[in-house]
């Protein structure tokens, strides 16, 4: 499945990777826990924020273009 970032954050889970609003979650070659997913599509966390929200159909959220 892929999820669309809506609001940025580090991802502790990915080395520190910066997740940028508009970026698909997870990159290519990571495959984050179903924990990790429940954790960061609702707003049961310590930040009380939605990170991701889950892509509808078979793309993925198209990552940030240079220059944008």
């Amino acid at each position: 499945m892929a999820y669309k970032v809506v609001n940025s954050f580090f991802d502790k889970e990915d080395g520190n990777r910066l997740y940028e609003v508009g970026q698909s979650y997870p990159r290519t070659g990571v495959k984050p826990s179903k924990e990790r997913i429940e954790l960061l599509s609702n707003d049961e966390n310590k930040e009380k924020t939605i990170f991701i929200k889950e892509v509808s159909g078979k793309k993925r959220a198209n990552e940030k273009k240079s220059g944008e």
